[in-house]
């Protein structure tokens, strides 16, 4: 039982960096939208969004190395992101925002610190459109 019990417990008592880096929360924190917020994007707002969601792209293929096929799927879902501002309210559009930053990391089967560097960039894109909201 000995055998069984230490190998856990080194388990438990390890760094968990998934746990630290906390991607869902963080990401909910970067859209800058609060729950209760169901209203539409402005005009201003979805450009805004457009611009980010561009830079995002060219961010991801410049320094993430995609493939062919990882960089269609990427596309595909932000320009998914992008079309769904007009048709999504705030709240609702932040909810997709996630699943589809999620599932761009699921796909592209980032490691611990390739997912850091991920979201590093999701910040650099969306940078200024957090700074618009806070305005």
């Amino acid at each position: 039982m000995k055998n069984d019990v230490k190998p856990y417990i080194e388990d438990n008592e390890g760094e968990d960096k998934w746990n630290e880096f906390q991607f869902e929360t963080s990401i909910y924190a970067l859209a800058g939208i609060g729950f209760e917020d169901t209203s539409n994007f402005s005009s201003a707002e979805i450009m805004q969004i457009n611009g980010a969601i561009n830079n995002l792209k060219g961010l991801i293929s410049e320094h993430l190395n995609p493939t062919s096929q990882q960089l269609e799927f990427v596309n595909h879902r932000l320009n998914y992101l992008v079309e769904s501002t007009t048709r999504l309210n705030k709240f609702d559009w932040t909810n997709t925002f996630v699943s589809i930053l999620i599932s761009i990391a699921i796909n592209m089967c980032f490691d611990t610190e390739t997912g850091k560097a991920f979201f590093n960039l999701i910040k650099q894109a969306f940078n200024s459109f957090e700074n618009f909201l806070n305005n």
